[in-house]
């Protein structure tokens, strides 16, 4: 049931704003019944684990902060609503009067890009040969290098002196705490 009159377009609107800017356009939409002729509005997310206070939190994060993802019929009608909405500061390659639409590919990159939701990653400060601390149980206080990082699982492997060798143990990233040379 694709409309062929609907293109892909980038909305700019004030960063940190784009949730609010997308309720008052889907408002104005529906009140104008307008829902033939700007079907999709996407605000593109990944979802990302960040570490807060000690925990794992998952978050989502913007991947273009200030753009919305539209799909809509590009009428002098639905670009002048668009325009005055609050929030709304342009379209992305836009010229006087047009906003440029954009490339299939480059909107289904962006869509299998962002629906990437079940492999969240931690962001970390850490990196391989930094030493760390193991905070926690079975191995709490032992000191050694990562040998590797996985962000996915959000586990770091630490080589620590057990058995009278250097041995690779898989941990939680959260519980290791880096050591400052200083120390």
């Amino acid at each position: 049931m694709e409309n062929k009159g609907l293109q892909w377009f980038f909305i700019t609107c004030n960063s940190g704003k784009e949730m609010s800017t997308v309720k008052v356009l889907q408002q104005t939409i529906k009140a104008r019944s307008l829902e033939d002729k700007i079907d999709q509005l996407i605000i593109p997310t990944k979802e990302k684990i960040v570490m807060f206070r000690g925990k794992k939190k998952k978050v989502e994060e913007r991947i273009f902060p200030g753009y919305i993802l539209a799909h809509f019929e590009a009428s002098d009608e639905i670009l002048h609503i668009i325009r005055n909405t609050e929030g709304v500061t342009g379209f992305v390659g836009s010229t006087s009067k047009r906003p440029k639409a954009l490339d299939d590919k480059e909107v289904k990159a962006i869509l299998a890009y962002t629906k990437v939701r079940n492999d969240p990653k931690i962001e970390t400060n850490l990196t391989v040969g930094t030493p760390v601390r193991v905070l926690h149980e079975p191995f709490k206080d032992l000191i050694g290098p990562i040998s590797a990082i996985n962000e996915n699982k959000g586990q770091v492997e630490v080589m620590l002196p057990l058995f009278g060798r250097e041995t690779p143990v898989t941990v939680d990233i959260i519980s290791v705490t880096p050591i400052s040379n200083d120390s």
